[in-house]
């Protein structure tokens, strides 16, 4: 399946989560058995590394506004991914260069 395929399919799982779940936000790697069971990866290994390395691929190529549901804390070292509602979200880029603020949070 191609990139924009787990895209869409992805940004379709999400915005039927978030129908029933407003306003909530959740860490990526716990919706991956939505994902499993709508084929959009065959399986989880490592607590959603199939997801995470679509999202890190997305950040690299600043594409993270494919998917509006995406909100992330950008740590010195780790970026820590979740999903909100896209109505309540908003999307800010950073550079990856920048020297970060610990506590900075990056929707």
């Amino acid at each position: 399946m191609e990139k924009k395929d787990k895209i869409s399919m992805i940004n379709a799982v999400l915005k039927k989560y978030f129908a029933t779940h407003k306003g909530e936000v959740v860490p990526a790697k716990e919706l991956m058995p939505l994902f499993i069971e709508e084929k959009i990866f065959s399986s989880d290994n490592r607590g959603g590394n199939p997801l995470r390395k679509i999202l890190r691929e997305l950040d690299k190529n600043n594409e993270l506004h494919l998917i509006p549901y995406i909100y992330l804390v950008r740590k010195q070292k780790n970026v820590y991914w979740y999903f909100t509602d896209a109505e309540n979200a908003t999307i800010t880029t950073i550079k990856k260069k920048e020297s970060y603020d610990q506590n900075k949070k990056v929707f």
